[in-house]
């Protein structure tokens, strides 16, 4: 042993509790039935932390519950005459070839993840059940793709009608102007017969132009994110009126049902 090793070793026990007992002679058996050996007090191993709970939100607007139950909890929308999928069956020699392929290989089919919680399932059947009158399936399947990533329908705010060329070229500049031919009509005096009108062709460069994004664009939008606030007020409404929730509590917070007007209060 070195004396680089028996330093390092001489430092470890004198930060560490040591009991020392003398080494005995071959053959010879120590009085106390100690056995002659060095006892070193190790520090206790550390444990590990038990797993928080499942965290659930106790008072929470629908906003937040629905991005709980679809974003979180992951569950999805299941109608109740929806066909189940068919199953495609194949053999044992199907998968050894696609095993071969992939080198060997041996996917793992299991589920990897834990159930959803009960309210968050009771939540997407309810979603499911949306009235035809306030969009049915298509508007619950909206709302639940919305909430899986967060978001609200785009009312457009920042829109305004601008006008624009049509076609633009690669700088993003207007294109050449278009020339066209027109006939141009203007009244003549004509002696006793009175005025007569004169024809002839002129020719004229014009760019075309269009309000971008229109009228019609803009209200359609923003009818959108009224027909999608109406919807998520009934799913409130359902809920809290049903009682069916056990754990999650819903508040009456609700989205601004039209924000652009707050908007163009602000502005003025």
């Amino acid at each position: 042993m070195t004396k680089e090793e028996q330093a390092a070793i001489d430092a470890f026990l004198e930060k560490t509790e040591v009991t020392r007992i003398a080494p005995s002679e071959p053959g010879e058996t120590p009085d106390d039935g100690q056995s002659r050996s060095t006892v070193i007090n190790l520090p206790p191993r550390p444990v590990a932390p038990h797993p928080r709970p499942r965290q659930l939100p106790s008072e929470r607007g629908i906003l937040e519950a629905l991005e709980w139950a679809f974003a979180r909890e992951k569950v999805r929308l299941e109608f109740v005459d929806q066909p189940a999928p068919k199953a495609r069956g194949y053999g044992m020699e199907y998968v050894l070839l696609q095993r071969a392929g992939l080198g060997g290989m041996r996917i793992d089919t299991s589920i990897g993840r834990s159930s959803a919680h009960e309210d968050a399932e009771t939540i997407a059947a309810v979603l499911a059940d949306l009235p035809t009158e306030l969009g049915g399936r298509r508007m619950a399947i909206t709302i639940a793709e919305l909430a899986r990533t967060g978001r609200q329908p785009d009312w457009m705010p920042e829109a305004r009608p601008r006008i624009e060329p049509v076609e633009r070229n690669l700088k993003g500049m207007a294109k050449t102007a278009v020339l066209e031919t027109l006939t141009v009509r203007r009244p003549m005096r004509n002696g006793l017969r009175g005025r007569s009108w004169v024809s002839r062709k002129v020719e004229v460069r014009w760019c075309p132009c269009r309000w971008h994004p229109d009228a019609a664009e803009i209200s359609a939008a923003r009818n959108a994110y009224i027909r999608w606030w109406m919807a998520v007020d009934w799913l409130r409404r359902k809920l809290k009126t049903e009682g069916v929730l056990r754990k999650v509590r819903l508040s009456d917070a609700m989205p601004e049902a039209t924000p652009w007007r707050k908007v163009g209060e602000a502005k003025r």
